[in-house]
């Protein structure tokens, strides 16, 4: 009895994959194409940013698809620092104000990641 238990145990064990070697940092692709923010750690919110009207000044905007939209030419914040607003000039030149909560930095890229897409915010433009 006890034997077969003991085999029944290993059996399981190799089943699960317990047995099989962890798998390493190499083995993971950490460069996932940008679809939105929900599970990608590597961009922050602009609360985040202790000095984000700084930081992101003139810096490159992107949508979700990945597509260059505009660069951001002006921020707005409230009266502790926070940005609310940014200002982009869009590709075509217009003008669009978002709200910061619909924008994320990408400090290892240096860009503004916007959750709208480009026809959302030619839509939005003055």
């Amino acid at each position: 009895m006890t034997s077969k238990l003991l085999l029944g145990g290993i059996a399981v064990l190799a089943l699960c994959g317990a047995a099989a070697s962890p798998a390493s940092a190499q083995d993971w692709n950490y460069d996932h194409p940008y679809t939105d923010y929900d599970g990608y750690s590597h961009t922050m919110a602009l609360s985040q940013m202790s000095d984000a009207a700084d930081r992101i000044d003139n810096i490159a905007v992107e949508v979700p698809s990945g597509d260059y939209a505009g660069e951001v030419r002006s921020v707005r914040t409230n009266f502790i620092g926070e940005p609310t607003r940014v200002g982009i000039r869009l590709r075509d030149n217009r003008w669009v104000w978002v709200d910061a909560i619909d924008m994320r930095y990408d400090p290892a890229h240096r860009v503004l990641r916007s959750s709208l897409s480009l026809g959302q915010l030619e839509d939005m433009s003055i």
